[in-house]
């Protein structure tokens, strides 16, 4: 039994480490509203060139820049393009900051600001998240520490959520699906492992000390992708609200090697418009 909830949860780990990573993909959204699951190699003057998602070893594709209406990045970034011009006599609606929708805008810099003090919060829980693990893991009998950071991660994390989803809803920027869904996917498998182990230790069998570590390991990096989702939500937000040409954001994906391999990587992604 303690081998088998220990391999549980170092698989639960792994998963939501590499499901990140599952996620990277860019969404090429046309004029027509057609959306095509690519890995974008190249935006050009005229024209942008991909690969499709399905079959990143097959050829390359290229579509003209006019019938694309935007580009949604892995990392939650996009490149909103401007529409062919129409007629002289014809007179286009003026567009928002950022290529948005007039009056698509409904958030204030205070929304923002409480986004990032969320995020914040949440990139400091992690010590007592992973804490309360080796606490328990210490201790002759740590059911009671464990049951206590199970009720405080299980809180903590959706109300940081929380904050860059109303962001999300007022504005329609995307902050960063992949991490969001892999942190939201480690929440669920944390929540189980804990509750198990809890159930465990309260009935007086004892629990691995590297179950309960791994189990505080993946709540952290839960945390961590959710918190990092959150500023990334955050930046984009801002840079949508004022119009600025540049936002900073994290990101999870992969870059192909000259040996044709995918290597996964995860760092900040810094983008100007």
């Amino acid at each position: 039994m303690k081998a088998r909830l220990t391999s549980v949860v170092i698989y639960s780990l792994c998963f939501v480490l590499s499901f990140a990573q599952l996620k990277a993909q860019d969404i090429i959204i046309m004029r027509n509203g057609d959306e095509v699951q690519a890995k974008v190699e190249e935006v050009g003057q005229t024209e942008i060139k991909y690969k499709k998602f399905s079959n990143l070893e097959g050829p390359s594709y290229s579509v003209s820049k006019a019938q694309v209406f935007m580009i949604r990045y892995e990392n939650g970034q996009r490149d909103v393009f401007e529409a062919p011009r129409p007629p002289a006599n014809v007179q286009q609606a003026p567009s928002a900051p950022g290529g948005q929708p007039p009056g698509r805008i409904s958030f204030t810099s205070s929304d923002i600001a409480r986004a990032r003090t969320a995020a914040t919060i949440g990139y400091v829980a992690i010590a007592p998240v992973l804490g309360a693990a080796v606490g328990a893991a210490a201790a002759d009998d740590g059911t009671a520490i464990g049951a206590a950071a199970t009720v405080f991660f299980g809180v903590t994390l959706p109300i940081v959520a929380a904050s860059g989803s109303k962001l999300r809803d007022k504005s329609g920027v995307l902050g960063s699906p992949g991490l969001r869904l892999a942190g939201w996917i480690g929440y669920g498998l944390t929540m189980a492992d804990a509750i198990i182990a809890v159930g465990i230790g309260a009935s007086e069998l004892e629990v691995p000390d590297g179950t309960v570590i791994a189990i505080g390991v993946l709540g952290s990096a839960s945390l961590a992708m959710i918190a990092s989702e959150v500023m990334a939500t955050a930046n984009q937000s801002e840079a949508l609200l004022s119009g600025k040409k540049i936002s900073i954001g994290p990101t999870v994906g992969y870059y192909a090697s000259r040996q044709g391999k995918y290597i996964p990587t995860i760092g900040v992604n810094i983008k100007f418009k």
